[in-house]
């Protein structure tokens, strides 16, 4: 907010919400959050992953990947 930024996407799942609201970042309600432009979809998208780990500090970010490449000419 301080910085005038429109949008942010930052995707994560962490098993201590706290660490990241204590950066200044809210949960998403019910706004739509694109993850495809081309095609244009304007609804939330479910992204699904797996893992397997004893250890329970972890956390998982959505890097970016191919799907804000050019589809379309």
């Amino acid at each position: 907010i301080q910085n005038d930024y429109e949008y942010i996407d930052f995707l994560c799942y962490i098993n201590d919400f706290s660490k990241i609201t204590n950066m200044g970042f809210i949960e998403k309600n019910k706004e739509v959050i694109t993850n495809y432009f081309e095609p244009f979809i304007k609804e939330n998208q479910e992204i699904y992953f797996a893992y397997k780990c004893n250890n329970k500090n972890y956390a998982f970010f959505k890097g970016d990947s191919d799907q804000d490449r050019i589809n379309k000419l």
